[in-house]
Protein backbone atom coordinates (compact mmCIF):
# COMPACT_ATOMS: atom_id res chain seq x y z
CA UNK A 1 0.00 0.00 0.00
CA UNK A 2 1.32 3.32 -1.11
CA UNK A 3 2.33 5.61 1.99
CA UNK A 4 2.90 9.50 2.06
CA UNK A 5 5.01 9.47 4.69
CA UNK A 6 7.25 6.88 4.00
CA UNK A 7 7.74 8.13 0.51
CA UNK A 8 8.68 11.92 1.69
CA UNK A 9 10.59 10.88 4.41
CA UNK A 10 12.08 7.11 3.84
CA UNK A 11 14.48 8.29 0.86
CA UNK A 12 14.54 11.79 2.28
CA UNK A 13 18.33 11.80 3.56
CA UNK A 14 19.13 9.12 0.95
CA UNK A 15 17.85 11.60 -1.77
CA UNK A 16 19.39 14.54 -0.40
CA UNK A 17 22.96 13.08 -0.64
CA UNK A 18 22.75 11.28 -3.63
CA UNK A 19 21.35 14.09 -6.11
CA UNK A 20 24.31 16.26 -5.90
CA UNK A 21 26.45 13.31 -6.87
CA UNK A 22 24.21 13.73 -10.30
CA UNK A 23 25.93 17.24 -10.91
CA UNK A 24 28.84 16.94 -12.75
CA UNK A 25 28.92 14.66 -15.39
CA UNK A 26 31.50 12.55 -15.23
CA UNK A 27 32.21 12.08 -18.70
CA UNK A 28 30.60 12.93 -22.04
CA UNK A 29 27.29 13.12 -22.66
CA UNK A 30 25.72 12.12 -26.45
CA UNK A 31 23.99 14.83 -28.04
CA UNK A 32 21.20 12.62 -29.87
CA UNK A 33 19.06 15.79 -31.05
CA UNK A 34 17.70 16.14 -27.53
CA UNK A 35 20.40 19.64 -27.99
CA UNK A 36 19.15 21.74 -31.12
CA UNK A 37 23.01 23.01 -31.24
CA UNK A 38 25.57 21.43 -33.47
CA UNK A 39 28.08 19.70 -31.29
CA UNK A 40 28.26 16.03 -30.44
CA UNK A 41 28.84 15.54 -26.89
CA UNK A 42 28.72 17.17 -23.81
CA UNK A 43 30.64 17.34 -20.40
CA UNK A 44 29.23 19.37 -17.62
CA UNK A 45 31.39 20.62 -14.19
CA UNK A 46 30.47 22.35 -11.21
CA UNK A 47 31.92 25.28 -13.02
CA UNK A 48 32.71 24.27 -16.70
CA UNK A 49 31.02 22.78 -19.94
CA UNK A 50 32.96 21.57 -22.28
CA UNK A 51 31.09 20.86 -26.22
CA UNK A 52 32.82 18.41 -28.66
CA UNK A 53 31.98 19.61 -32.25
CA UNK A 54 33.72 18.68 -35.71
CA UNK A 55 37.20 19.52 -35.08
CA UNK A 56 37.09 21.93 -31.99
CA UNK A 57 36.50 21.53 -28.58
CA UNK A 58 34.19 24.40 -27.43
CA UNK A 59 34.24 25.64 -23.54
CA UNK A 60 31.94 27.46 -21.00
CA UNK A 61 33.59 28.51 -17.98
CA UNK A 62 31.81 30.67 -14.82
CA UNK A 63 32.39 32.05 -11.48
CA UNK A 64 31.27 28.59 -9.65
CA UNK A 65 32.42 30.11 -6.13
CA UNK A 66 30.32 33.37 -6.78
CA UNK A 67 26.71 30.88 -7.56
CA UNK A 68 27.30 28.60 -5.20
CA UNK A 69 27.32 31.50 -2.35
CA UNK A 70 24.22 32.42 -4.44
CA UNK A 71 22.93 29.14 -4.40
CA UNK A 72 23.82 28.40 -0.79
CA UNK A 73 21.56 31.42 0.59
CA UNK A 74 18.30 30.89 -1.74
CA UNK A 75 18.55 27.45 -0.99
CA UNK A 76 18.42 28.09 2.70
CA UNK A 77 16.43 31.25 2.40
CA UNK A 78 18.91 33.85 3.72
CA UNK A 79 19.60 36.99 2.20
CA UNK A 80 22.21 37.16 -0.11
CA UNK A 81 24.27 40.37 -0.40
CA UNK A 82 26.59 39.88 -3.76
CA UNK A 83 26.35 40.98 -7.24
CA UNK A 84 23.62 39.57 -8.82
CA UNK A 85 25.32 39.11 -12.33
CA UNK A 86 27.33 35.79 -13.05
CA UNK A 87 30.57 36.20 -14.97
CA UNK A 88 30.52 33.69 -17.90
CA UNK A 89 33.53 33.21 -20.56
CA UNK A 90 33.24 30.52 -23.92
CA UNK A 91 36.09 30.42 -26.39
CA UNK A 92 36.57 27.76 -28.68
CA UNK A 93 39.68 25.93 -29.52
CA UNK A 94 39.75 24.93 -32.93
CA UNK A 95 42.10 22.56 -34.71
CA UNK A 96 43.66 24.42 -37.96
CA UNK A 97 43.76 21.95 -40.82
CA UNK A 98 41.71 19.24 -39.38
CA UNK A 99 40.71 16.65 -41.85
CA UNK A 100 37.31 16.87 -42.49
CA UNK A 101 37.01 13.07 -42.65
CA UNK A 102 37.86 12.83 -39.40
CA UNK A 103 34.91 10.92 -37.22
CA UNK A 104 34.09 10.16 -33.34
CA UNK A 105 34.67 6.96 -31.56
CA UNK A 106 33.22 6.56 -28.34
CA UNK A 107 34.18 3.58 -24.98
CA UNK A 108 33.42 3.02 -21.19
CA UNK A 109 29.96 3.31 -21.99
CA UNK A 110 27.75 4.37 -18.47
CA UNK A 111 25.76 1.37 -17.30
CA UNK A 112 22.67 4.39 -16.68
CA UNK A 113 21.02 6.25 -19.78
CA UNK A 114 19.23 9.71 -19.44
CA UNK A 115 15.45 10.44 -21.45
CA UNK A 116 15.13 13.92 -22.34
CA UNK A 117 11.49 15.15 -22.63
CA UNK A 118 12.03 19.09 -23.08
CA UNK A 119 9.71 21.09 -24.95
CA UNK A 120 6.96 20.10 -27.07
CA UNK A 121 8.18 19.06 -30.15
CA UNK A 122 8.51 15.40 -30.01
CA UNK A 123 11.17 14.69 -32.62
CA UNK A 124 13.03 15.97 -29.45
CA UNK A 125 12.28 13.67 -26.98
CA UNK A 126 15.53 11.38 -26.93
CA UNK A 127 15.49 8.24 -24.28
CA UNK A 128 18.46 5.41 -23.84
CA UNK A 129 21.13 8.94 -23.96
CA UNK A 130 24.35 6.95 -23.01
CA UNK A 131 27.34 9.08 -21.14
CA UNK A 132 30.95 7.66 -22.20
CA UNK A 133 34.22 7.84 -20.24
CA UNK A 134 36.16 8.46 -23.20
CA UNK A 135 36.26 9.60 -26.85
CA UNK A 136 38.08 9.50 -29.83
CA UNK A 137 38.42 11.71 -33.22
CA UNK A 138 39.77 9.53 -34.86
CA UNK A 139 41.95 11.05 -38.19
CA UNK A 140 41.55 14.76 -37.01
CA UNK A 141 45.13 14.80 -39.00
CA UNK A 142 46.66 12.14 -41.35
CA UNK A 143 47.66 9.15 -39.15
CA UNK A 144 46.70 10.60 -35.42
CA UNK A 145 43.31 10.74 -33.24
CA UNK A 146 42.66 13.07 -30.94
CA UNK A 147 41.28 11.33 -27.28
CA UNK A 148 39.39 13.14 -24.62
CA UNK A 149 38.63 11.89 -20.88
CA UNK A 150 37.53 13.58 -17.85
CA UNK A 151 39.75 13.90 -15.17
CA UNK A 152 37.95 15.50 -12.18
CA UNK A 153 36.75 18.84 -12.89
CA UNK A 154 39.16 18.75 -15.93
CA UNK A 155 39.91 18.08 -19.16
CA UNK A 156 42.82 15.52 -20.28
CA UNK A 157 43.33 15.31 -23.78
CA UNK A 158 46.24 13.62 -25.60
CA UNK A 159 46.97 12.67 -29.69
CA UNK A 160 47.83 9.91 -30.57
CA UNK A 161 50.81 10.04 -33.29
CA UNK A 162 50.77 6.96 -35.26
CA UNK A 163 54.59 5.48 -36.72
CA UNK A 164 55.51 7.83 -39.71
CA UNK A 165 52.41 10.80 -38.86
CA UNK A 166 54.04 14.32 -38.49
CA UNK A 167 52.70 15.79 -35.39
CA UNK A 168 54.02 19.19 -37.03
CA UNK A 169 50.64 19.03 -38.49
CA UNK A 170 49.19 19.29 -35.22
CA UNK A 171 47.90 23.04 -34.91
CA UNK A 172 45.11 25.09 -33.06
CA UNK A 173 43.61 28.53 -32.40
CA UNK A 174 41.52 30.05 -29.57
CA UNK A 175 38.52 31.74 -30.02
CA UNK A 176 37.25 34.02 -27.43
CA UNK A 177 40.86 33.94 -25.99
CA UNK A 178 41.94 38.15 -26.65
CA UNK A 179 45.85 36.58 -25.00
CA UNK A 180 47.63 33.27 -25.15
CA UNK A 181 51.43 32.94 -23.89
CA UNK A 182 53.60 30.32 -22.99
CA UNK A 183 54.83 30.70 -19.23
CA UNK A 184 57.74 27.83 -17.89
CA UNK A 185 56.61 25.08 -19.89
CA UNK A 186 52.89 26.29 -19.24
CA UNK A 187 49.74 27.32 -22.03
CA UNK A 188 48.52 30.79 -19.90
CA UNK A 189 44.65 31.43 -21.41
CA UNK A 190 43.80 34.75 -20.65
CA UNK A 191 39.82 34.76 -19.83
CA UNK A 192 37.49 37.42 -18.25
CA UNK A 193 37.43 35.21 -15.04
CA UNK A 194 41.43 34.56 -15.04
CA UNK A 195 43.69 31.92 -16.38
CA UNK A 196 43.06 28.58 -18.03
CA UNK A 197 46.11 26.73 -17.50
CA UNK A 198 47.18 23.71 -20.21
CA UNK A 199 50.12 21.89 -18.45
CA UNK A 200 53.41 21.24 -20.23
CA UNK A 201 52.75 18.05 -22.28
CA UNK A 202 53.81 14.85 -20.97
CA UNK A 203 55.21 13.32 -24.55
CA UNK A 204 56.88 9.72 -24.20
CA UNK A 205 57.06 6.27 -26.69
CA UNK A 206 57.15 2.59 -25.47
CA UNK A 207 60.30 1.46 -26.61
CA UNK A 208 60.68 -2.24 -25.91
CA UNK A 209 58.28 -2.44 -22.92
CA UNK A 210 60.28 1.08 -21.48
CA UNK A 211 58.47 4.07 -21.34
CA UNK A 212 61.32 6.27 -22.94
CA UNK A 213 59.87 10.59 -21.83
CA UNK A 214 60.69 12.97 -25.17
CA UNK A 215 61.47 16.24 -24.91
CA UNK A 216 58.69 18.60 -26.13
CA UNK A 217 57.17 22.46 -25.84
CA UNK A 218 54.43 24.45 -26.84
CA UNK A 219 55.15 26.94 -30.08
CA UNK A 220 53.16 30.03 -30.02
CA UNK A 221 53.01 31.54 -33.61
CA UNK A 222 50.70 34.93 -32.78
CA UNK A 223 47.59 32.79 -31.71
CA UNK A 224 48.20 29.49 -33.20
CA UNK A 225 49.53 26.64 -31.21
CA UNK A 226 51.64 23.25 -31.74
CA UNK A 227 54.16 21.53 -30.37
CA UNK A 228 58.23 21.24 -31.92
CA UNK A 229 60.50 18.71 -30.26
CA UNK A 230 63.89 19.93 -29.66
CA UNK A 231 65.76 16.70 -29.14
CA UNK A 232 63.80 15.07 -31.85
CA UNK A 233 62.18 11.47 -31.43
CA UNK A 234 61.60 7.69 -32.84
CA UNK A 235 59.87 8.28 -36.14
CA UNK A 236 59.33 4.62 -36.48
CA UNK A 237 57.24 4.46 -33.25
CA UNK A 238 53.97 5.56 -32.07
CA UNK A 239 53.98 9.20 -30.34
CA UNK A 240 51.55 10.02 -27.52
CA UNK A 241 51.55 13.95 -26.84
CA UNK A 242 49.48 13.92 -23.39
CA UNK A 243 48.75 17.69 -22.11
CA UNK A 244 46.50 18.35 -19.18
CA UNK A 245 43.73 21.63 -19.13
CA UNK A 246 43.24 23.17 -15.63
CA UNK A 247 39.17 24.47 -15.10
CA UNK A 248 39.63 23.24 -10.93
CA UNK A 249 40.23 27.40 -9.85
CA UNK A 250 36.81 27.87 -11.14
CA UNK A 251 34.81 25.26 -9.55
CA UNK A 252 32.10 26.29 -6.86
CA UNK A 253 31.04 24.20 -3.70
CA UNK A 254 27.75 23.55 -3.97
CA UNK A 255 25.77 21.54 -6.62
CA UNK A 256 23.19 22.47 -9.37
CA UNK A 257 20.74 19.84 -8.13
CA UNK A 258 17.76 20.00 -5.53
CA UNK A 259 15.82 17.23 -4.01
CA UNK A 260 11.84 17.37 -3.86
CA UNK A 261 10.38 14.34 -3.38
CA UNK A 262 10.90 10.17 -3.43
CA UNK A 263 9.17 7.28 -4.27
CA UNK A 264 9.62 3.44 -4.43
CA UNK A 265 7.98 0.70 -6.53
CA UNK A 266 7.12 -2.65 -6.16
CA UNK A 267 10.54 -3.78 -6.82
CA UNK A 268 12.12 -1.70 -3.69
CA UNK A 269 13.98 0.75 -6.34
CA UNK A 270 14.02 3.84 -5.44
CA UNK A 271 13.12 7.59 -7.00
CA UNK A 272 14.80 10.91 -6.60
CA UNK A 273 12.80 13.72 -7.69
CA UNK A 274 14.10 17.13 -8.08
CA UNK A 275 15.29 20.59 -10.13
CA UNK A 276 18.21 20.88 -12.27
CA UNK A 277 19.70 24.12 -13.04
CA UNK A 278 21.77 24.31 -16.25
CA UNK A 279 23.63 26.31 -18.52
CA UNK A 280 22.31 26.09 -22.29
CA UNK A 281 25.31 26.07 -25.22
CA UNK A 282 27.16 29.54 -25.44
CA UNK A 283 25.34 32.07 -28.31
CA UNK A 284 29.07 33.73 -29.23
CA UNK A 285 33.20 33.14 -27.41
CA UNK A 286 33.76 35.63 -25.41
CA UNK A 287 32.83 37.02 -21.78
CA UNK A 288 29.06 37.66 -21.22
CA UNK A 289 26.94 37.70 -18.18
CA UNK A 290 23.69 36.32 -16.90
CA UNK A 291 21.86 36.34 -14.05
CA UNK A 292 23.03 34.22 -11.05
CA UNK A 293 19.73 31.93 -11.42
CA UNK A 294 21.59 31.13 -14.93
CA UNK A 295 19.79 28.85 -17.25
CA UNK A 296 16.82 25.91 -17.65
CA UNK A 297 15.15 24.66 -14.29
CA UNK A 298 13.95 21.39 -15.11
CA UNK A 299 12.53 18.50 -13.12
CA UNK A 300 14.75 15.53 -12.95
CA UNK A 301 13.84 11.94 -12.13
CA UNK A 302 16.51 9.29 -11.12
CA UNK A 303 15.72 5.89 -10.50
CA UNK A 304 18.11 3.69 -8.37
CA UNK A 305 18.50 -0.19 -7.37
CA UNK A 306 16.52 -0.99 -4.47
CA UNK A 307 20.16 -0.91 -2.48
CA UNK A 308 21.16 2.35 -3.71
CA UNK A 309 24.50 0.45 -5.30
CA UNK A 310 23.79 2.00 -8.96
CA UNK A 311 21.77 4.87 -10.89
CA UNK A 312 19.39 3.10 -13.51
CA UNK A 313 18.35 6.27 -15.31
CA UNK A 314 17.59 9.63 -15.05
CA UNK A 315 14.98 11.66 -16.63
CA UNK A 316 14.44 15.33 -17.66
CA UNK A 317 11.15 16.82 -18.10
CA UNK A 318 10.44 20.32 -18.75
CA UNK A 319 10.10 23.37 -21.06
CA UNK A 320 10.80 27.12 -21.59
CA UNK A 321 10.36 28.43 -18.24
CA UNK A 322 10.45 26.44 -14.64
CA UNK A 323 9.24 23.43 -13.76
CA UNK A 324 8.86 22.24 -9.65
CA UNK A 325 7.93 18.50 -8.44
CA UNK A 326 5.85 18.32 -6.06
CA UNK A 327 5.35 14.39 -5.73
CA UNK A 328 5.79 10.88 -7.49
CA UNK A 329 3.86 7.15 -7.03
CA UNK A 330 4.41 4.06 -8.73
CA UNK A 331 1.34 2.25 -10.18
CA UNK A 332 0.66 -1.25 -9.83
CA UNK A 333 2.21 -1.98 -13.38
CA UNK A 334 5.62 0.44 -12.24
CA UNK A 335 4.40 3.28 -14.13
CA UNK A 336 6.02 6.26 -12.69
CA UNK A 337 3.31 9.36 -12.01
CA UNK A 338 4.88 12.65 -11.56
CA UNK A 339 3.01 15.68 -10.39
CA UNK A 340 4.30 19.49 -10.36
CA UNK A 341 3.82 22.68 -11.73
CA UNK A 342 4.91 24.54 -14.42
CA UNK A 343 5.54 28.08 -15.99
CA UNK A 344 6.61 26.43 -19.52
CA UNK A 345 4.61 27.21 -22.98
CA UNK A 346 5.67 24.38 -24.39
CA UNK A 347 6.05 21.66 -21.89
CA UNK A 348 5.79 18.24 -23.67
CA UNK A 349 2.08 17.12 -23.76
CA UNK A 350 1.26 14.03 -25.20
CA UNK A 351 -1.43 14.11 -28.30
CA UNK A 352 -4.90 13.55 -26.73
CA UNK A 353 -4.01 15.10 -23.15
CA UNK A 354 -6.59 16.68 -21.24
CA UNK A 355 -5.17 20.02 -21.21
CA UNK A 356 -2.44 20.44 -23.95
CA UNK A 357 -2.29 24.48 -23.67
CA UNK A 358 -0.43 26.80 -21.54
CA UNK A 359 -3.04 29.19 -19.26
CA UNK A 360 -0.51 30.87 -16.98
CA UNK A 361 -1.16 33.49 -14.65
CA UNK A 362 0.61 36.52 -12.90
CA UNK A 363 4.45 36.39 -12.60
CA UNK A 364 5.77 34.87 -9.36
CA UNK A 365 9.77 34.88 -8.34
CA UNK A 366 10.89 32.52 -5.57
CA UNK A 367 14.46 32.39 -4.08
CA UNK A 368 15.62 35.89 -4.92
CA UNK A 369 14.80 35.52 -8.56
CA UNK A 370 16.42 32.31 -8.82
CA UNK A 371 12.91 30.84 -9.86
CA UNK A 372 10.91 33.15 -12.14
CA UNK A 373 7.37 32.36 -13.10
CA UNK A 374 7.77 35.07 -15.78
CA UNK A 375 4.30 34.37 -17.24
CA UNK A 376 2.55 32.41 -14.52
CA UNK A 377 2.39 28.52 -13.41
CA UNK A 378 -0.38 25.59 -14.24
CA UNK A 379 -0.11 22.02 -12.56
CA UNK A 380 1.50 19.49 -14.98
CA UNK A 381 1.25 15.64 -14.69
CA UNK A 382 3.19 13.08 -16.22
CA UNK A 383 3.32 9.54 -16.43
CA UNK A 384 6.56 7.24 -17.41
CA UNK A 385 7.04 4.12 -17.99
CA UNK A 386 9.21 1.41 -16.22
CA UNK A 387 12.45 2.40 -17.93
CA UNK A 388 11.76 6.32 -18.06
CA UNK A 389 11.83 5.43 -22.22
CA UNK A 390 8.37 6.68 -23.10
CA UNK A 391 6.30 9.05 -21.97
CA UNK A 392 2.93 7.48 -21.27
CA UNK A 393 0.77 10.74 -20.83
CA UNK A 394 1.45 14.42 -19.94
CA UNK A 395 -1.31 17.46 -19.71
CA UNK A 396 -0.92 20.85 -17.97
CA UNK A 397 -4.26 21.16 -15.70
CA UNK A 398 -4.65 25.04 -14.61
CA UNK A 399 -7.30 28.47 -15.55
CA UNK A 400 -6.11 31.60 -15.59
CA UNK A 401 -4.76 32.47 -12.37
CA UNK A 402 -1.85 30.66 -11.05
CA UNK A 403 -2.01 26.56 -10.37
CA UNK A 404 0.35 24.28 -8.23
CA UNK A 405 1.94 26.77 -5.91
CA UNK A 406 0.59 26.84 -1.76
CA UNK A 407 0.33 31.13 -1.46
CA UNK A 408 -2.00 31.22 1.41
CA UNK A 409 -1.71 32.68 4.66
CA UNK A 410 -0.52 29.38 7.00
CA UNK A 411 0.77 27.41 4.16
CA UNK A 412 4.28 27.98 4.16
CA UNK A 413 6.15 26.30 7.14
CA UNK A 414 9.23 24.28 6.12
CA UNK A 415 11.84 24.19 2.74
CA UNK A 416 10.12 24.13 -0.13
CA UNK A 417 6.33 24.51 1.08
CA UNK A 418 5.19 26.13 -1.59
CA UNK A 419 5.78 23.44 -4.38
CA UNK A 420 3.75 20.84 -1.95
CA UNK A 421 0.94 18.03 -3.56
CA UNK A 422 0.27 14.82 -3.77
CA UNK A 423 -0.62 12.30 -6.56
CA UNK A 424 -2.65 9.14 -5.84
CA UNK A 425 -3.44 6.19 -8.20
Amino acid sequence: MYSPLKSAVGFWVWLYVLLPSLSAAQGFTENKGQWEEPFYFKSAGKASQVFVEKNALYFHIWDGAKRADFMEAAHDREEYSGPDRLNHHAYRMQFTGADSQSYLEYSEESTHYYNYYLGNDPSRWKTGVREYGQLIIKSIYPGIDLRLKKSGENLKYDFVVKPGADPQKIRWTYEGIPSVKEVAGSLELTTSLGIVREMPPEVFQDIKGNRKRISCRYKVKKNEISFEFPEGYDKTRELIIDPLLIFSTFTGATSDNWGFTATYDNEGNGYAGGITFGFGYPLSPGAFQTSLAGGGLDITVSKFKANGSALLFSSFLGGNGPEMPHSMVVDDQNNLIVLGNSGSTDFPTTAGAYDPSFNGGPALSYWGGLANYTNGSDMAVAKFNPAGTALLGATYIGGSNNDGHNLGAGLKFNYADEFRGEVIV
